[in-house]
């Protein structure tokens, strides 16, 4: 009877056996080194080494998950195990799991910081979770280790632009592309860093210049039509999008630029249907509806019992939310979920019966629906828009009703938003307004900007109630004591329109689509009016007819 092998020799023949594996592995003989990584694992059962690359080869023929537990292995015998934690980080990304990645990653970082490949898929983990600035970071970091960090400069460009940092974009693809000017991809996001400047002419000049070369290019297609939107040519927008959409019916993207061209435009029953796309949007990805019901699509609601929740933003809040009285009136229990900002403020519309925060989980219900999708399934259009003279209550507060004729200001949006840049006014250019007489001047500005007066020392020019405003109650309970509101495009402008109060909005040229292009009116609320500029950034005019009509106004 022959004597075992003895430690030495199970040693000696799992190293050979591994290096043999390896050897063909790396000459794609994948199948005669997997038997040899499993002829390993016969003699050694936990072999980090050998777990780890059958790992990889199960991941290889597509087997994710199989290649991912079968990893996890190799660390489990070996936890220190910086190659598998690298190659794990990376089947995490490739399988779409960026927070799994990041975790992975970090874990190998611990081990190494100074890991090239697992700084990368860090930084690519942060840019799959949206967290933009960490990874900008990241990029920074191993731009300082590796000072020849080609590698990274497209990614790193994206994170860039994502951050709307566009002159610092624009540096990095004008790089990229010395090394490859034919590359359309990195011409496409050139463009759109000049676009994002706010340079939209050159920027449609150069994706009309890829167009010429590639006709069926599709990603200049949709940016040349959201940048010929951004210059106010909407049938031009809607000619690049349909192309757009021809060649690839499935093209989300596309699809809601399309709707939200349409919509711009005031043609509402198409533009919605379009716009109903942005739910297949890379965007959206992580986007689920809070209760566990079906998405209502217009089935009969007698008895039934639906709840409505908010998407987007505030102001998209406040205006959308005008659709639940029509959905009582079909019959229905109506539930509304929301941000815990505006939940009181929701609970004074009429036909909501229970109301929850989005910290709140809603109980069963027979339907569920975005208040952002109820336009369409109600097919409005702008002569059909319901409540148009109001449909929220102030509640009573302690503010005191002027006695002299009283104007709300608003001139700072949330800074977060991507036209931000655009919407928002300096306190500063209200200068010639607030020099009217016989009107007091009350800020309804909250946040940041509410700053601003105290920097320009204007404390007896406007009254700052932002240390009175701490919900959206106290604001409407305010608007609905003053004469008119004068705001940007923000959730004030929504709030006043909902309370039936009279409020002027100042717009950019590069407006949303709920205010249209040319209007002075809104269909949404009757009460507002709108104020328009004419050259993109230039205020001039706008604050010119404001202070002409707003006498007029105040004593008519």
């Amino acid at each position: 009877m022959s004597n075992p092998l003895s430690m030495t020799d199970r040693t000696t023949d799992t190293d050979e056996l591994f290096k043999q594996a390896i050897a063909l592995h790396s000459k794609g003989v994948v199948g005669r080194a997997e038997l040899l990584y499993r002829d390993v694992l016969k003699l050694q059962r936990n072999h980090p080494d050998a777990l780890h690359m059958l790992g990889v080869v199960a991941y290889q023929r597509g087997d994710a998950e199989k290649g991912i537990a079968t990893v996890k292995r190799a660390l489990a015998a070996r936890p220190e195990f910086l190659d598998a934690l690298n190659n794990l980080a990376g089947m995490y990304l490739d399988s779409k799991d960026p927070a799994s990645a990041l975790e992975t990653a970090t874990r190998a970082l611990s081990i190494q910081g100074d890991s090239w490949l697992a700084l990368r898929n860090k930084a690519k983990a942060q840019v799959g979770l949206r967290q933009f600035e960490d990874a900008n970071a990241t990029f920074e970091y191993m731009a300082a280790l590796q000072p020849e960090y080609g590698e990274i400069l497209r990614d790193w460009a994206g994170v860039l632009l994502s951050l709307g940092r566009y002159n610092d974009a624009e540096s990095m693809f004008g790089r990229l592309l010395k090394n490859d000017p034919g590359n359309f991809d990195f011409r496409c996001f050139l463009a759109q860093t000049i676009k994002g400047q706010g340079r939209f002419a050159e920027a449609l000049a150069m994706l009309d210049g890829i167009l010429e070369e590639s006709p069926d290019y599709v990603p200049a297609l949709v940016h040349a039509g959201d940048t010929a939107q951004a210059l106010g040519d909407n049938a031009t927008a809607i000619a690049y999008f349909r192309r757009a959409i021809a060649l690839q019916p499935d093209h989300a993207e596309a699809h809601f630029n399309l709707g939200v061209s349409l919509l711009t435009q005031g043609q509402y029953r198409g533009g919605w249907e379009e716009y109903a796309w942005r739910f297949r949007m890379e965007a959206y990805a992580d986007f689920n509806p809070p209760a566990n019901a079906p998405i209502w699509s217009g089935e009969p609601l007698a008895g039934k019992s639906i709840l409505i929740y908010a998407e987007q933003g505030l102001g998209d809040t406040i205006q959308f939310v005008r659709y639940a009285p029509l959905l009582k009136s079909a019959g229905a229990e109506v539930h509304c979920q929301c941000s815990p900002l505006v939940r009181d403020l929701l609970a004074t519309v009429d036909g909501i019966d229970l109301m929850y925060t989005f910290l709140q989980a809603p109980p069963d219900v027979d339907y569920q629906i975005s208040m952002m999708e109820l336009p369409r399934l109600f097919a409005t259009d702008a002569s059909t828009v319901p409540f148009q003279d109001g449909y929220m209550k102030a509640p009573k507060g302690s503010f005191v009703k002027p006695a002299e004729p009283a104007v709300g200001l608003v001139w700072q949006g949330n800074k977060a938003h991507t036209n931000d840049a655009y919407r928002s006014v300096p306190l500063a250019r209200f200068d010639d307004l607030l020099g009217l007489q016989g009107i007091r001047f009350y800020s309804l500005q909250v946040g940041d900007g509410a700053g601003q007066i105290a920097t320009l020392g204007w404390q007896n020019r406007i009254v700052d109630l932002s240390s009175e405003l701490e919900s959206f109650t106290d604001t409407a309970d305010v608007i609905s004591k003053l004469d008119l509101v004068i705001s940007v495009d923000t959730s004030v402008a929504h709030l006043s329109g909902a309370l039936g109060v009279p409020v002027w909005v100042l717009l950019a040229q590069l407006s949303d689509w709920r205010w249209g292009r040319t209007a002075t009116s809104s269909c949404w609320y009757s009460s507002m009016r709108l104020y328009r500029q004419k050259r993109l950034g230039v205020w001039d005019d706008v604050f010119a007819d404001i202070g002409a009509a707003l006498p007029v106004f105040l004593h008519s």
